[in-house]
């Protein structure tokens, strides 16, 4: 306290003799928040139900996503405080020590940032693309016809049918185990092709991808996708407790406004310490300047996701600290 009223002090030291009115403002805290989500969009494959039947194991039936915080950076801000404005009487060449928003600043540190907000696209599923066998097959029916004479002949007809589920599923199963056992083949030089040094190696990793093509259409696949959002948290003095809702986390969208009901909370909570008040003697008399000045408490902040703390740290926040005026003389 008594350093500070020292720079306040400096400031109007020395000066002449006043000359106008300044309006300044006191300064307040926002907390800004750059939160870093990743989002997992699950699609399960078209053939799900079929991949225990024709492969051995279990496979989800269902589409879903989910998103995680990886990291926040909390940066504390300083502004003016547009409802604590003052007059002093100071001498021009006092301009120099406010700010373009008329705050008083000892140390210099106003800080300003702009907001970037980035979504992440939505995620669409396509298997159009995945699997060469063909979706259509080729069923002969017999028919029989009666001529005149009485005399039944077979007719043998070819029809173009769709094939079912079940049977695209079986074949993309027969394409994984070929596949397979190709590679297992290359590898061990049982085939009549001869694979060496790099065309070997590409061979087999062309398999693997078309092994992984196919197997989604049983196990699907995931898409991950990493989004950055920025949100800034002015606490008021006003109230009486100091918990907010800084943003919400949606399973589809990651980092959502705290307005979005789509999500889940994601609260902030100041605990302000206490901040003694100031004593001294009289100011002596004199020309002097009746300056108003504000002392910042230091708060531990939090930040949970239910249960769950992601931040906690100490934050100097001007407007929950105390106001409080000093008699500055000048010459």
């Amino acid at each position: 306290m008594k350093k500070l009223l020292t720079m306040i002090a400096a400031m109007f030291a020395a000066m002449p003799v006043l000359h106008a009115q300044e309006v300044y403002s006191l300064p307040k805290t926002s907390l800004s928040l750059e939160v870093e989500t990743v989002i997992e969009t699950f699609h399960a494959g078209p053939y799900a139900e079929y991949a225990k039947k024709y492969l051995g194991v279990d496979a989800r039936l269902e589409d879903s996503s989910e998103s995680h915080i990886v990291k926040i950076v909390m940066t504390p801000r300083v502004e003016a405080d547009m409802s604590a404005r003052y007059s002093a009487a100071v001498p021009a060449s006092a301009l120099g020590s406010f700010t373009s928003q008329g705050l008083v600043c000892v140390s210099g540190d106003v800080a300003t940032s702009s907001s970037t907000w980035r979504f992440p696209s939505s995620a669409r599923t396509d298997f159009s693309e995945r699997g060469v066998t063909s979706n259509r097959a080729i069923e002969s029916t017999k028919l029989y016809k009666t001529d005149e004479e009485g005399l039944v002949s077979e007719i043998t007809q070819s029809v173009l049918v769709e094939k079912t589920p079940d049977k695209r599923a079986a074949e993309a199963a027969e394409m994984i185990f070929k596949l397979r056992n190709t590679r297992i083949q290359i590898i061990t030089g049982d085939t009549d092709m001869t694979y060496s040094g790099q065309a070997m190696g590409d061979a087999v990793a062309e398999m693997k991808r078309l092994e992984k093509e196919y197997l989604s259409l049983f196990v699907g696949y995931t898409d991950v996708q990493t989004q950055v959002y920025n949100v800034e948290v002015v606490p008021e003095a006003s109230k009486s407790s100091h918990q907010y809702v800084a943003f919400r986390l949606s399973d589809t969208e990651g980092a959502v406004a705290a307005d979005n009901l789509s999500g889940s909370p994601v609260v902030l909570e100041l605990l302000p310490e206490s901040v003694a008040p100031v004593t001294g003697g009289e100011a002596k008399a004199g020309k002097g300047a009746l300056v108003h000045y504000r002392v910042p408490a230091v708060c531990r902040v939090k930040l949970y996701e239910g249960t769950t703390m992601l931040l906690d740290t100490r934050v100097p926040v001007y407007q929950l600290g105390t106001d409080a005026t000093t008699f500055v003389m000048t010459k």
